[in-house]
């Protein structure tokens, strides 16, 4: 099973972290190289993100252009989702071991985004059709998934961390 991912904004404040140049490029685009180097096959923005600067950035790039798209362009799927902070860090190692759980329909979790306001998860397909207009428009959501998480503990995978 492919695994699609989105990137999500925890709070007011996720796009303008998310934008900020770290050594000349910004959060979000090397949250968007990772996830891209795990293999995920496409990668939603929400509305919020998929203004021209930042689509100007992502078209230049070869292992971008193929799999970002802007979410109200093509919407969310019927299967289990990826969903990244816009402002998060994440290990290349860590990463690819939660998308193989979510490849596999496992909800799972990152340890160390638990208890965050900026979780890194998979979640169940009737979840994301749940959140998909909220997904689409940028709305923040961390303490949503934060709660999500948490609910969903018993059912759910933690993902350790990868040393």
């Amino acid at each position: 099973m492919s695994l699609a991912a989105v990137i999500y904004l925890a709070d007011a404040d996720s796009r303008q972290w998310a934008l900020r140049p770290v050594a000349g490029v910004s959060v979000l685009f090397r949250m968007l190289m990772i996830a891209a180097r795990t293999g995920v096959a496409q990668i939603g923005l929400p509305r919020a993100l998929a203004d021209e600067p930042v689509l100007s950035q992502i078209r230049r790039h070869p292992r971008l252009a193929p799999v970002v798209f802007a979410l109200e362009h093509r919407g969310v799927g019927s299967d289990p989702l990826l969903l990244l902070p816009a402002h998060g860090v994440v290990d290349l190692r860590s990463l690819r071991t939660l998308v193989e759980a979510g490849r596999r329909g496992v909800a799972a979790a990152l340890e160390e985004s638990k208890g965050s306001p900026a979780p890194v998860l998979v979640i169940a397909a009737e979840q994301a059709q749940a959140l998909k207009e909220r997904l689409v428009a940028g709305v923040p959501m961390g303490e949503e998934l934060e709660g999500l998480v948490y609910l969903s503990t018993r059912l759910s995978a933690s993902v350790p961390r990868c040393r």
